[in-house]
């Protein structure tokens, strides 16, 4: 019997609305343990999923810094041989 779509999916995938502020987005993905986020609409529908890439793009755009880039004061830390 072939595996289906129900067996593998999230059943509830993290979710911002359109309008959440993209500073925050950020501390989003990390409570979520996730490298996207679905985001809806005001009416709740479906409207697409933004993801890390997404983020880092944006602001580069603009000339800001991006989500993997360093923070003053933030050590980032890595498993041994990576």
């Amino acid at each position: 019997k072939p595996l289906r779509v129900r067996q593998a999916m999230m059943p509830s995938p993290p979710v911002v609305r359109r309008d959440f502020p993209l500073c925050l987005l950020e501390r989003e993905l990390s409570q979520h343990g996730s490298d996207w986020l679905v985001v809806i609409d005001d009416d709740g529908t479906v409207a697409g999923i933004v993801t890390t890439g997404d983020v880092d793009r944006a602001l580069r755009a603009l000339g800001r810094r991006t989500m993997g880039a360093p923070r003053p004061g933030i050590v980032f830390a890595t498993k041994q041989g990576q």
